[in-house]
C-alpha cells in the first residue's frame, strides 16, 4: 500500500477522474460537491460496520472520500504511523470476493438454471446427460477472472439483497479502469502522463475492444441464467480466522500517511504503469518516470 498522492480531505470540489480540476467552483457546485462526500462517508461507515462486524479492522483514520485527485477513494483524515503488527484493514477471508468464491457460488447455480434436476428415480435421456456434462465442462474451464466479474455484476444487480452489498455499495458508480474513459478523457489522461504513455492509445483501445467481446460473450453463453446484462458485467470486469491484511509500505519500508493523504492498494504489485491505467484508472506519481 503506497501514498498516491497527498491532497486537503477538507473541500471536495477538487476531486474527480484525474484531470484538472476547474480552477473556480460555484457554491452551487460546492454544495453539491459537500452532499456528495457526506453520501460516500456514510458508504464509508457502512462497509466499516461491515468489515468490523465480521471481526475484521479498519484504521479509525480512514475514510471513503470524494476528495481526491482521482475520484473516489480512501484518504486518512487525521495522521497515521504505521505500526509494525497493526494492519491498516484486516478484511475476513470469508467476506472476501475472490475466484474460488465466484466458482463456489456460480457452479452450481448455473448448473441447475442451464439443466434442472431430474425428478427422483427418473432416467435421463442420454441427450440431457451429455449435455449436462458439456456444460460442467464449460463452467470448470471458464476464465475464473470472467467467472468473478459475472459473481460481482450479479450480487451488484440484487442490490441490498447481496451479502457483500456494503462493499459494492462503496465501489464508483461508474467504471474507473483506463479501458473505459471516453476519447477525451482518455487524451487529457495520456497528455497529463506525457512521454511515458505516448504509444499507449492503441493499446488502451484494443484492451477496451477485448472486454467488450469478452463480456457480450459471457452474457450470451450465461447472462439469462444470472439475469444480467454485458454493461453489468463490463463494470465488473475475521475474529480467529484468517484475514487479507493491508500495511502501509513503501518499497517494502513502514510508510507513515500524513493527513490527506490518498493511498492506492495494489493487488498486482510489480506491475507496468500501463497496466495500472488500464486496471486502476490512473498511475500513482511514484510510479510516474
Amino acid at each position: 500500500m503506497a501514498p498516491a498522492s497527498t491532497t486537503s480531505a477538507s473541500c471536495p470540489c477538487g476531486g474527480g477522474g484525474g484531470a484538472a480540476a476547474p480552477a473556480r467552483s460555484s457554491d452551487g457546485d460546492c454544495a453539491a460537491a459537500a452532499k456528495e462526500e457526506s453520501r460516500v462517508n456514510a458508504l464509508g461507515q457502512q462497509l466499516r460496520d461491515w468489515i468490523e462486524d465480521a471481526g475484521g479492522y479498519v484504521h479509525p483514520a480512514l475514510q471513503l472520500s470524494m476528495a481526491t485527485p482521482y475520484g473516489r477513494g480512501v484518504v486518512a483524515v487525521e495522521a497515521v504511523v504505521p505500526e509494525q503488527r497493526q494492519p491498516l484493514i484486516a478484511v475476513p477471508e470469508r467476506l472476501l470476493l475472490t475466484t474460488e468464491v465466484a466458482a463456489q457460488q456460480l457452479g452450481p447455480l448455473l448448473l441447475r438454471q442451464l439443466q434442472p434436476p431430474a425428478p427422483p428415480g427418473a432416467w435421463w435421456p442420454l441427450g440431457l446427460r451429455r449435455q449436462q456434462q458439456q456444460h460442467r465442462q464449460q463452467i470448470s474451464q471458464a476464465d475464473p477472472t470472467l467467472l468473478l466479474a459475472l459473481l460481482l455484476a450479479s450480487e451488484r444487480a440484487k442490490a441490498s439483497a447481496s451479502p457483500w452489498w456494503p462493499y459494492i455499495a462503496a465501489l464508483p458508480e461508474d467504471i474507473p479502469c483506463g479501458w473505459a474513459l471516453s476519447q477525451k478523457q482518455l487524451a487529457a489522461e495520456l497528455a497529463a502522463l506525457g512521454s511515458m504513455a505516448s504509444d499507449w492509445a492503441p493499446q488502451v483501445r484494443a484492451a477496451a475492444a477485448a472486454v467488450d467481446r469478452q463480456a457480450a460473450s459471457a452474457v450470451a453463453t450465461w447472462g439469462k441464467e444470472l439475469s444480467v446484462s454485458a454493461a453489468d458485467v463490463r463494470f465488473t470486469t475475521s475474529a480467529g480466522e484468517a484475514c487479507a491484511a493491508v500495511h502501509s509500505r513503501s518499497k517494502g519500508a513502514l510508510q507513515a500517511l500524513p493527513r490527506g493523504t490518498e493511498f492506492c492498494v495494489s493487488y498486482v504489485a510489480g506491475t507496468s504503469p500501463l497496466n495500472m491505467l488500464l486496471n486502476f484508472g490512473f498511475v500513482p506519481h511514484e510510479h510516474r518516470r
